[in-house]
């Protein structure tokens, strides 16, 4: 699995429209030109994974956590947008998704995201699909806001909206590296 950035528009419309696929979320291509967006590849060059990384305002947690102002504001009390990060976006090919290509993608994404010196990144998911939830999980998550979004569509889902510090990334990827490296 191979790793690059994107930046051209006809790479960057395959990224959204495959994003598309996997959360029903469809994102103009002007969002992601402000994003760093890293698409996987396999070896005959078709994409098939990838992740976006806004680096700063406006996030996308953040638009969705305006809609429930009591959160919104003793979020923002705490921690300035300047501060943050965000996970737009993380998806991988249903055939790639093998425990190897799990790893190295959370992994490069990981490293990416302590690169940043950012002390807080932020994500958003669907709480109906659980297994961000229990990736991020292990990273000790703080929630800031989890169920309906007031005013949402009659088909909308519940979402959580968390946030990771960088910090804790960084040690927990050091005590992965000493136990591999200790076993």
């Amino acid at each position: 699995m191979k790793f690059e950035v994107i930046t051209q528009v006809p790479e960057l419309t395959e990224f959204n429209e495959r994003i598309f696929g996997y959360t029903g979320v469809k994102f103009l291509i002007k969002y992601w030109q402000h994003c760093k967006v890293v698409a996987c590849y396999n070896p005959q060059q078709e994409m098939i994974g990838g992740y976006a990384l806004a680096l700063e305002p406006p996030f996308r947690s953040l638009f969705t956590l305006a809609k429930t102002p009591e959160h919104y504001s003793k979020f923002l009390e705490e921690v300035s947008p300047e501060q943050m990060l965000e996970v737009s976006a993380i998806w991988l090919d249903v055939e790639a998704r093998t425990i190897q290509n799990k790893v190295k993608l959370f992994r490069v994404m990981l490293d990416d995201i302590c690169e940043h010196e950012k002390p807080y990144f932020l994500y958003v998911y669907n709480i109906n699909r659980p297994y961000l939830q229990k990736f991020y999980g292990k990273l000790n998550p703080r929630v800031i806001f989890q169920g309906m979004l007031p005013g949402a569509m009659p088909n909308a889902h519940p979402v959580g909206i968390e946030y990771v510090l960088t910090a804790e990334i960084k040690q927990e990827i050091k005590k992965a590296q000493y136990r591999f490296l200790k076993d």
